[in-house]
């Protein structure tokens, strides 16, 4: 329908922002929606139906295991079970019954916070049909690319 939506991102004072706008091409105007109910930068995102899910993430340098998602609708959010490891900048694809979570960067955790951070090498899958994040493969290494297949087989 040509609109874009923007949603978090960093601050000035780079801390996480959970503002979430629409923006009307042929209005030439932004329209405030529903904050996200988890602030944060470097999430993926992706549209399905009326939907706009958000997973994953930073707060400041740690990742976050939040997974959210946007009625277009009804103008609320939903929040669904944690995805299995923290990780930001990842890619995200989907079938008709499940998102993939790909790669992305992992920071090791509190304990180590000025360590450097790390590439993640699983992939997660949100099967829709039984509302659960799982684990799919370890030790893939991937730098957040992805194809989409449109439209599904």
């Amino acid at each position: 329908d040509g609109k874009i939506y923007a949603l978090g991102g960093m601050g000035a004072d780079t801390s996480p922002q959970a503002l979430v706008r629409l923006y009307e091409p042929t209005k030439d105007n932004w329209v405030p929606l529903p904050s996200m109910p988890t602030p944060r930068y470097g999430a993926s995102t992706f549209l399905r139906g009326n939907r706009i899910y958000v997973l994953g993430g930073r707060q400041g340098k740690l990742p976050v295991t939040a997974f959210e998602a946007l009625d277009l609708e009804v103008k609320s959010w939903t929040r669904y079970p944690s995805i299995p490891s923290r990780r930001a900048f990842a890619s995200c694809t989907m079938t008709e019954t499940s998102f993939f979570s790909l790669g992305g960067l992992q920071q090791p955790g509190p304990h180590n916070f000025y360590s450097r951070p790390h590439f993640v090498n699983t992939v997660e899958m949100f099967d829709t049909e039984q509302g659960e994040c799982k684990r799919q493969c370890n030790n893939l290494w991937f730098l957040a690319s992805i194809v989409h297949l449109y439209p599904y087989p």
